[in-house]
């Protein structure tokens, strides 16, 4: 026997009691001693690490033990490079990777009672940012919006740029991992990222919208219509008035003078339109006059009619009897 121990306290949480007896009962006044320990339980385990786990050497980042109360007392031990693990003390950290790993961080909590049992760990392993990769349509229309991401590494400044830089215009998003570009100019360019010492590029083309034109009359008379098209063939078409009226989606309609609009989209999915005109040619004032008798005996007189028309127009005639 011996007058020191290290007991375990091995069944968990509770109160426990320690008895000492004298080797030789002649020379103690008690025949025991009895101690009663209370064993607190373990404080309660960070439930993860927020930060991210994607890492830039050399660049600073922040990092949060989860799922505690705000006044719980967290250390955090850091795996930076090759050197043993360093401890800070805190909730959030900043921590600022080093140029070489291993990379590792470790958060427990400590108990309020002054013991300074620890929980149960929550790991976080890291590590360095690879390849880059840029996602977002690799065509769009002139004039219309597209979005453009990489993978989210919290805390990082994304730096996009477009080439050539008068192509369009990153509209939202600077500065972080998904931007929407408004593109303005037709053809090949390019999205840019710059992060974490990498680069990447998204190819882009950006069509043309298409600019119809319709092969029309300049006039009809009242009443009239005739087919009218465009110029160069549409995957789509769709024909109107100008009070917007529908008139049809085919590649020709017949129409009568007036006002209109045809809206195009090309086999790119880029849509177009332009309006045109129809101008109404003014009718003729026609009447008909003869210098002969109107009423006459039932014989075979003629009588010679003379069609009064206005002054200087050119016309055809086409003369009919009893319609």
């Amino acid at each position: 026997a011996t007058a020191d121990i290290a007991p375990t306290f091995a069944s968990g949480p509770g109160l426990y009691r320690i008895f000492a007896v004298p080797d030789n009962p002649a020379t103690s006044c008690l025949d025991q001693a009895e101690w009663a320990i209370q064993v607190p339980d373990l404080p309660a385990a960070p439930t993860g690490i927020a930060g991210a786990s994607l890492i830039c050497p050399c660049t600073s980042f922040t990092y949060e033990a989860t799922g505690l109360a705000p006044n719980a007392s967290i250390r955090c031990e850091i795996q930076n490079g090759p050197a043993a693990p360093g401890t800070v003390m805190g909730n959030p950290i900043n921590v600022t990777w080093n140029a070489s790993g291993p990379y590792q961080l470790r958060a427990v909590q400590l108990s309020a009672d002054g013991l300074g049992c620890t929980s149960d760990p929550a790991l976080l392993n890291l590590q360095v940012l690879g390849s880059l990769a840029l996602n977002g349509p690799a065509a769009r229309c002139a004039d219309s919006k597209a979005t453009y991401s990489a993978q989210l590494i919290p805390g990082l400044d994304y730096q996009w740029s477009l080439v050539p830089a008068d192509a369009g215009t990153i509209a939202s998003g600077q500065g972080s991992n998904q931007i929407e570009v408004f593109w303005q100019t037709p053809g090949n360019h390019q999205v840019h990222l710059d992060i974490c010492g990498k680069s990447a590029t998204r190819a882009v083309t950006i069509h043309a919208l298409p600019a119809p034109m319709v092969s029309h009359p300049a006039s009809l008379c009242p009443g009239a219509t005739a087919p009218v098209q465009t110029t160069a063939p549409f995957a789509n078409y769709t024909w109107a008035n100008a009070g917007g009226g529908g008139l049809g989606s085919t590649a020709t309609v017949d129409i009568g003078p007036g006002n209109y609009v045809v809206s195009v989209t090309d086999t790119n999915g880029c849509a177009g339109k332009t309006t045109f005109a129809i101008e109404k040619d003014p009718a003729p004032q026609l009447s008909v006059s003869t210098a002969d008798p109107t009423a006459f005996c039932a014989n075979s007189r003629n009588v010679t009619m003379q069609a009064l028309v206005s002054a200087g127009a050119a016309y055809s005639y086409a003369w009919f009897r009893d319609g």
